[in-house]
Order: structure tokens, then C-alpha cells, then sequence
């Protein structure tokens, strides 16, 4: 079992992991019936759909890295080096994970986690920060997590298998005023998922 399947039913309990959020993220503009003043958009660094979900993907290919790095350190219930690329629900998301691992006494060993999109599954759309609009600024990955090179013990020292690969997906926000993308929503779509098998 992986690290992240050893604690997601108990995440996925939690609900709303997707819902967080902070009143200066960057979110989608809603529709009006009404009329309202159109924001000057805020230039990004991308110009195209294609090239905003290549720029959030190097962030969500870090996101699972320095996620790796946490679970393998001295103490993988502090989730700080994350906040280099997560924010809002992700962030509270892998807390909650790491959490749960600590208290099962669930330790991982040796492994890493293995990030790939699923072909043309993957958006971007206009996002809003400070009542500007941001051309290509939400992005939302549809992607395979492999963990099947993560072992993990359990309480009793046992060596516990790993699991997957499983369909997640993540949603990434442009923060013009750092000019940098961050995870914001992380979830698990399916278990063991057909789309994913090797």
C-alpha cells in the first residue's frame, strides 16, 4: 500500500478537499446575468491552453517530489517545504495524510512517487485575482500517481505493499503578483484506475 492509499479513504472522509480556499486565491470568474465592469486582464507567462497545463504540470511534478522528500524526512507531519508549491486544500490535504500515517504508525522507507498526464484530459480556463482577469490562470491535471516504487512499514514493522497506480487529480491558480503557479486542490479519482495501469 502507498502512501497515499494507506490514509485516502480516511482523507476522502474528510470532505470538501477540493472546496478550501483563501479569499486572495486566484479563483474562476463566476457567470452574471448582470452586467459588471471587465476587469483589465493580467498578463501571465503563458499564452496558450497548452502551455498553461505544461507550466502547471512542472509545478504538480514538484508538488510530488517535495511531498516524497516530507514523507521520507525526520518528521513527515511537517508539511512546510510544500508550501513552496501548495496552498488551500492541497496543503490541508497532505497534512491530513501525513497526519493519518503518523498516527496509524505508518512509516515509508524508500520510494517515490511517479506523476504523468493523461493524454487530453487536461484544461486551463481564466481565472480572477484581485478583481483581475487572468487569461489561462486555472488550470485543472488529470494524471496518473505510480507509487509502486514506495514501501512502507505498518505499527507492527511489517512491510506494507504499495498500491496503483490511482487517477488524481489536481488544480493549479496563477499568482500574478509572484508570477508562479501553485497546487491548490488535490484529490483521488480512482482507485487502482484502468487509465492508469502499466
Amino acid at each position: 500500500m502507498n502512501k497515499r492509499a494507506m490514509t485516502m479513504a480516511g482523507a476522502l472522509l474528510l470532505g470538501g478537499l477540493m472546496l478550501a480556499g483563501c479569499s486572495d486565491a486566484p479563483s474562476v470568474a463566476p457567470s452574471s446575468a448582470s452586467p459588471t465592469p471587465t476587469p483589465t486582464p493580467t498578463k501571465t507567462a503563458v499564452t496558450t491552453q497548452d502551455e498553461a497545463i505544461a507550466a502547471a504540470n512542472e509545478v504538480a511534478l514538484e508538488f510530488f517530489r517535495i511531498w516524497d522528500e516530507v514523507t521520507l524526512s525526520e518528521d513527515p507531519t511537517d508539511v512546510s517545504p510544500m508550501e513552496e508549491v501548495a496552498r488551500d486544500a492541497a496543503l490541508d490535504t497532505v497534512q491530513n495524510i501525513q497526519n493519518s500515517d503518523a498516527e496509524a504508525g505508518i512509516t515509508i522507507t524508500k520510494g517515490g512517487t511517479k506523476w504523468s498526464l493523461l493524454d487530453g484530459q487536461s484544461f486551463a480556463s481564466e481565472s480572477t485575482f484581485a478583481g483581475e482577469k487572468v487569461p489561462f490562470g486555472a488550470v485543472t491535471l488529470f494524471g496518473c500517481a505510480d507509487y509502486s516504487d514506495t514501501v512502507g512499514k505498518d505499527a507492527a514493522g511489517e512491510e506494507v505493499p504499495p498500491l496503483g497506480p490511482w487517477k488524481d487529480q489536481l488544480t493549479l491558480a496563477y499568482w500574478p503578483d509572484e508570477e508562479r503557479w501553485y497546487v491548490t486542490g488535490f484529490d483521488t479519482l480512482q482507485d487502482e484506475s484502468d487509465e492508469c495501469a502499466p
